[in-house]
């Protein structure tokens, strides 16, 4: 009864996932920050970027 308002909103909702992960792409990243596209989304490295995410606002907020 509601498969296609579901798939609608899944592919709303992909569509809208991959804008999101094309802006963050795109977005220069923090020094000492690595940003790589994966498969499942993106992935960010960096040394010590534990604590970084703890201590750091930028790094919180990256993204935003």
């Amino acid at each position: 009864m509601f498969e296609r308002i579901i798939r609608k909103a899944q592919a709303i909702a992909t569509q809208k996932r991959n804008a999101q992960i094309e802006r963050l792409v795109q977005a220069t990243p923090l020094p000492g920050i690595t940003l790589t596209r994966t498969e499942e989304g993106v992935v960010l490295s960096g040394k010590r970027l534990r604590r970084r995410l703890i201590t750091d606002p930028a790094v919180r907020s990256f993204g935003r």
